[in-house]
């Protein structure tokens, strides 16, 4: 994508002023009722996206509408064409950037599927940050693989099996916590 920011908003806003002096109505979306999506990390802060959207629901006519507004709108926002690519029933898009435009852009396609109150927005964005304070509290995180994780890793196996020996009653009383919130 294009290193400058792209105000969307600010676009589509103009965009839609133009139907507007032309007597053309507000535009029609179609919104794909299959996504498929590979995230990968490849550096600390440089990610690959790899999306599918397909439409298996248009007829064809309407699948070439919007399939072509699709490619339109993702070249308009810098997206190379070459990172386009057409599929039977829909695109392909692969991305390379750093979190916060594959963020966006994975959250935007999920929230697009069906019309959310900004209140049961906020939830699930909540819901998220809370689920990842909650493994963060709960695991050390890593990101990689060096010297250092390793010994931290090997320490922790061990620390597990000594303490399951000394401690046999540890497991059931995992289960019975996992038994008591998943029944």
């Amino acid at each position: 994508m294009s290193s400058k920011a792209v105000d969307f908003e600010a676009m589509l806003r103009e965009i839609k002023a133009v139907y507007e002096k032309y007597g053309i109505p507000r535009g029609i979306g179609f919104v794909p009722d299959k996504l498929e999506i590979s995230f990968q990390r490849i550096e600390p802060s440089k990610f690959s996206l790899i999306y599918e959207e397909s439409f298996s629901y248009l007829p064809d006519y309407a699948l070439n509408f919007a399939i072509q507004e699709a490619i339109q709108i993702l070249q308009q926002l810098g997206l190379p064409i070459s990172n386009i690519i057409r599929l039977e029933k829909g695109i392909r898009i692969e991305l390379t950037a750093d979190l916060s435009v594959v963020a966006s852009f994975i959250i935007s396609e999920f929230l697009i599927q069906e019309p959310l109150e900004e209140s049961k927005f906020l939830t699930i964005v909540n819901s998220a940050k809370k689920s990842k304070e909650i493994f963060a509290d709960f695991l050390d995180l890593n990101w990689s693989w060096d010297e250092n994780t390793a010994n931290r890793f090997n320490k922790l196996l061990q620390q597990l099996a000594k303490t399951t020996r000394e401690h046999p009653a540890m497991q059931s009383e995992i289960e019975e916590i996992v038994k008591k919130y998943i029944p």
